[in-house]
């Protein structure tokens, strides 16, 4: 988890991933496919938008020979 952050919230359509979040950054997790994303962001904060946000996509990297 970032330096100071109360919270990670992990929002993905890709339960692996989401499994991956919560073991490793102790993350809550949103399956935007399930849920609606901003609604769950509400539930999970008391009712608050989060404070900050971080795409953190990850890119598979292919390389040609």
């Amino acid at each position: 988890m970032t330096n100071n952050a109360e919270k990670a919230i992990a929002i993905e359509r890709f339960p692996e991933r989401l499994k991956m979040a919560k073991k490793f950054a102790k993350a809550d997790a949103i399956n935007y496919q399930e849920v609606n994303a901003g609604e769950a962001l509400k539930e999970i904060n008391g009712g608050r938008d989060p404070d900050a946000c971080i795409n953190a996509d990850l890119v598979q990297l292919s390389t040609r020979d």
